[in-house]
């Protein structure tokens, strides 16, 4: 299955984590800076197999990953951004799409303690 990455060069920082977890060695750093000052990385192959493993470690949401599905589609896979696409959330509100994967972060019991505290803070103020 064949794959391509765009790398959003002005939201990358150039940290280097996409060049090393890529099993394919066609991520490279550029030899020029974006706006920021910062060397990003850069797709440097046609061997991208879509592994995604490049934009699991982005810690800017900066790589897209996509796979040719057979048959002429192309999709897209790994970390989402939130509004992708959408101009206004491309200004540092883009989060990775995973929350449906934490699990117990914050229980109902957990809940109430809180609430039983700030009650209890509440009261001896009042």
């Amino acid at each position: 299955m064949a794959g391509k990455i765009i790398i959003d060069s002005e939201r990358c920082k150039g940290c280097g984590l996409c060049v090393t977890v890529c099993p394919n060695n066609v991520i490279s750093i550029s030899e020029k800076s974006n706006s920021k000052g910062y060397f990003p990385a850069q797709s440097t192959g046609d061997n991208c197999t879509g592994c995604t493993n490049c934009a699991i470690v982005c810690p800017d949401c900066a790589i897209e990953v996509y796979r040719d599905g057979g048959a002429g589609n192309v999709k897209s896979v790994g970390p989402t951004r939130l509004g992708a696409g959408d101009e206004k959330t491309k200004k540092g509100i883009d989060t990775p799409n995973i929350s449906s994967t934490i699990k117990g972060i914050d229980t109902p019991s957990r809940s109430r303690t809180k609430k039983n505290k700030i009650n209890n803070l509440v009261r001896e103020k009042g």
